[in-house]
C-alpha cells in the first residue's frame, strides 16, 4: 500500500485523500447518523490541525501551490455540517462546530500535559515519540489559535449562510446553497 501511494502525483494524491475524506463522512453518516457526523466534523477539525504545519506543494493548471495538509480535511467538515444543516437543522449543525472547537481544544491541551512526562528509557523509540508529540504541541500555539478562530468563523458562517439560503430557496436548491454557503 505503501509503495502504491508513494508513486502517485502530489495532486492526484491530494485528489484521493478527499475523497477519501468526503466517503468517510458518508460512511460514519450511513451507520451513526447525526452522530456520525458530529464524529467526521471532531475526525477532520482535529486531524487538520495536527497536519496543519505540513506543507507540499501541488501543481495546478500549469502553477505552483503551497498547501498546508490539514486543509484536505475541511471538504467533509463543510460537507457533514451542511449535511447536518439539511437533515436536523441549524442548531445540530452549529453543535457539531462547537463539538469540534472544544474536542480540539482537549486534544491539543492533552498533547501539551503528555509533554511534561519525561520519556523511559525502557524502549529505544520513546525519546523519539516524545519529541514528536512535543513538536506537534508546540509547533505554534500561534497557528492553531489562528486556525481555530478561523474555524469557528468560518464555520458558523457556513451553518448560517446554508440555513439562510434554505429559507429562501423554500427547501429547494439544495446543490446551490451547498456551493454558495461553503464557497
Amino acid at each position: 500500500m505503501d509503495y502504491l501511494l508513494s508513486n502517485l502525483s502530489q495532486e492526484t494524491l491530494w485528489l484521493l485523500v478527499v475523497f477519501y475524506d468526503l466517503l468517510l463522512a458518508i460512511f460514519l453518516y450511513r451507520f451513526f447518523g447525526k452522530y456520525g457526523l458530529y464524529c467526521a466534523v471532531i475526525l477532520g477539525i482535529v486531524l487538520g490541525n495536527l497536519q496543519g504545519g505540513k506543507v507540499s506543494e501541488l501543481n495546478l493548471f500549469g502553477m505552483q501551490f503551497n498547501v498546508s495538509m490539514g486543509a484536505i480535511l475541511y471538504s467533509g467538515i463543510y460537507f457533514a455540517t451542511d449535511l447536518l444543516n439539511e437533515k436536523f437543522g441549524k442548531d445540530e449543525a452549529n453543535r457539531a462546530v462547537m463539538l469540534g472547537f472544544v474536542a480540539n481544544i482537549a486534544v491539543m491541551l492533552t498533547l501539551v500535559l503528555s509533554t511534561k512526562f519525561m520519556p523511559s528509557d525502557l524502549t529505544g523509540s520513546a525519546a523519539e515519540v516524545h519529541d514528536a508529540i512535543s513538536v506537534l504541541a508546540y509547533y505554534s500555539p500561534i497557528f492553531i489559535i489562528g486556525s481555530l478562530a478561523a474555524y469557528l468563523i468560518s464555520q458558523r458562517f457556513d451553518v448560517w449562510f446554508f440555513h439562510y439560503l434554505k429559507n429562501l430557496t423554500n427547501g429547494k436548491k439544495l446543490w446551490l446553497r451547498n456551493n454558495l454557503s461553503t464557497m
